[in-house]
C-alpha cells in the first residue's frame, strides 16, 4: 500500500536542499538530529552540517538519504575522497541520484574521486533481467496493488484500489469479478487459499478510490471469497487501530496473517477464528507490507517500508531484524515472497526500482541478486507472488504518477523466470 508518507519517505532523494525536517521514517531523536543538521546547513555551516549528519547517522546508519547528505557534506567540507567513497558505497547498494544537478557536489566535481562515483552511478541506468507480460487490464490509472494466483484453474486475480474492482484472468481473458457493488474499498493485498478453495484479500477505505467518503476513514476488512463461486462469505472488521489492511499470507492451517501500514500492526486471524490476536503492535515497525511464511511455519518474515526487514517468531511474537550486507539496501520493500532460503523482494523505494534475492543464513543476508532492473513497464512495482519457478510482478502501481498529475497506464503484470 503507499500513501502520502510513503510517496515521499524515498523518492525526493533528489537534492540536499530538499530534505526536510518532517520527513517521515525519522523518530523524535532522529527528527531532532536531522532539524539540526538543516539548521547548520541552512546557516551555511557546513561542517556543522556534516557532523550533525554524521550524528543522524549513529541512529540510523543506513538510512539513504542520511547517506547522501553525509556525501553532500562531505563535498561542502572539501573532503572529495570521502564524499566519493560514500556515493559508490550508496551505487553499490543500488540507489541511483542525479549527481550532475546536485550543486552541492560543485566543489569536487572535477576530482577523480567524483567521477568514479558518477560512473559507479552510471551503471545503474543499465536495465539488468528480463521479464514478459503475464497481463493486462484496461483499466488505466487503476492502482493496482493486489495480485492472487489458483494454481487449480490457472486464474490470476488482481485488485485495484482506485476502481475498487477485483478482477479475474483466466486463458488470457479478463472480467471484472467483484467490485463496489459487493461492497468493495480499495483492494490491497490477496492470497489464495487453495485447499479451502478461498481467496482472502484486504479492502480498506482511503481517499484515492471512486467514491470515498470521509467517514469511512480507517475502516478495514479482511474479506474471504470462494474461488469456485465468487460469494464474499467472510467479511472480518480490524481493529480501528490498524486504520488500513495493507498485505496479508494464508498459512498451511488456513490462517491469515495482515500487516497494516499506517497501524504499524501485524495481525493474525487463526484458522476458523472469528476475531484477530495482535502478533505485533504498533511501535517495532512503521510502515509494514510485504510478508512471507518459513517452511516450517514458525517465522514470518515482514518488510518494513521505513525500517528495513524483520523477522517475526510467531508462537512469542518477538521481532528480529535482518542484517545485510555492508552495501544492502533492505528499506523500500514492497512485495516480499519465499523461495527456499532466498527471499525476493520488490524494491520501489529509491530508484531505480527493482527487483532483488537475498539468501539467509539465519537473521543474516549472505547474498545477493538483482533479478530485475529497469524494466520499461516499471513505474512503481508493487506486490508479488511465486507460483513454480515464475515471479508475478504488478509492474506499475503508479502512485507518485498519478498523484503528480501524470497519466495513467493500464495496469500490468509481468512474469519473471526464477532459476
Amino acid at each position: 500500500m503507499r500513501n502520502q508518507s510513503k510517496r515521499t519517505a524515498f523518492n525526493l532523494i533528489l537534492a540536499c536542499t530538499l530534505f526536510f525536517a518532517s520527513s517521515p521514517g525519522f523518530g523524535q531523536g532522529l527528527q531532532e538530529r536531522y532539524a539540526a543538521s538543516v539548521e547548520r546547513y541552512e546557516a551555511g555551516d557546513f561542517e556543522g552540517f556534516l557532523a550533525a549528519t554524521g550524528a543522524a547517522l549513529e541512529l540510523a546508519p543506513d538510512h539513504l538519504r542520511l547517506r547522501y547528505n553525509l556525501a553532500c557534506g562531505q563535498s561542502l567540507t572539501g573532503d572529495a575522497a570521502a564524499a566519493g567513497k560514500t556515493l559508490r558505497e550508496l551505487a553499490a547498494g543500488g540507489a541511483h541520484f542525479d549527481l550532475d544537478s546536485e550543486k552541492d557536489f560543485d566543489p569536487i566535481r572535477a576530482t577523480r574521486s567524483f567521477r568514479r562515483a558518477r560512473r559507479a552511478m552510471a551503471k545503474l541506468e543499465k536495465p539488468v533481467g528480463r521479464a514478459s507480460r503475464e497481463a493486462t487490464l484496461r483499466a488505466a490509472g487503476a492502482l493496482p496493488e493486489g495480485i492472487a494466483y489458483d494454481e487449480t484453474s490457472r486464474t490470476l486475480f488482481v485488485g485495484t484500489v482506485r476502481g475498487r474492482t477485483l478482477y479475474r484472468i483466466s486463458d488470457g481473458r479478463s472480467e471484472a469479478w467483484l467490485g463496489p457493488k459487493e461492497g468493495l474499498q480499495g483492494v490491497f493485498g490477496m492470497a489464495v487459499d487453495s485447499p479451502r478453495r478461498r481467496l482472502w484479500l484486504c479492502s480498506a477505505a482511503v481517499p484515492e478510490m471512486v467514491g470515498y467518503d470521509a467517514d469511512q476513514a480507517n475502516r478495514a476488512e479482511l474479506l474471504a471469497v470462494g474461488l469456485d463461486d465468487g460469494v464474499i462469505d467472510r467479511r472480518l472488521l480490524l481493529p480501528e487501530a490498524a486504520r488500513d489492511c495493507n498485505d496479508l499470507i494464508v498459512a498451511d492451517d488456513g490462517g491469515v496473517f495482515v500487516a497494516t501500514n499506517r497501524g504499524g500492526m501485524v495481525l493474525r486471524l487463526a484458522a476458523g477464528g472469528e476475531s484477530f490476536e495482535t502478533l505485533l503492535s504498533a511501535g517495532t515497525l512503521r510502515a509494514p507490507g510485504g510478508l512471507a511464511l518459513s517452511a516450517d511455519q514458525r517465522s514470518l518474515w515482514v518488510a518494513d517500508w521505513s525500517r528495513g526487514l524483520w523477522r517475526i517468531e510467531i508462537e512469542s511474537g518477538e521481532a528480529h531484524p535482518i542484517l545485510g550486507e555492508d552495501r544492502s539496501i533492505l528499506r523500500g520493500v514492497d512485495g516480499l515472497v519465499r523461495d527456499g532460503d532466498r527471499l525476493i523482494a520488490v524494491q520501489n523505494g529509491f530508484r531505480p526500482h527493482r527487483v532483488i534475492s537475498w539468501k539467509l543464513q539465519g537473521d543474516r543476508i549472505v547474498d545477493e541478486k538483482v533479478l530485475l532492473r529497469h524494466h520499461p513497464d516499471f513505474d512503481e512495482p508493487t506486490l508479488a507472488l511465486r507460483t513454480g519457478r515464475r515471479l508475478l510482478i504488478i509492474a506499475n502501481s503508479q502512485w507518485e504518477t498519478l498523484a503528480t498529475g501524470g497519466e495513467g497506464r493500464d495496469p500490468v503484470v509481468l512474469s519473471l523466470a526464477l532459476r
